[in-house]
């Protein structure tokens, strides 16, 4: 899915707690951005919901693994 993602012109957001996904996309020439977050806290999603959106304005398109 990242790749069609990235095909259409979406700005890819990694949240994970290593930075092993963005480097896999990165391996495969898919830019994405990587923000380090712990879905099993809420200051960590706050943290990352207020940067993506100060970066970027919006969120278009969510998906959880």
């Amino acid at each position: 899915m990242p790749r069609d993602l990235y095909r259409f012109g979406y700005v890819l957001v990694m949240a994970d707690w290593r930075d092993r996904a963005v480097g896999d996309l990165r391996d495969h020439r898919i830019a994405a951005i990587g923000i380090p977050c712990d879905v099993r806290n809420l200051d960590s999603m706050t943290a990352l919901r207020d940067e993506v959106l100060d970066r970027f304005g919006e969120v278009s398109v969510v998906c959880l693994n």
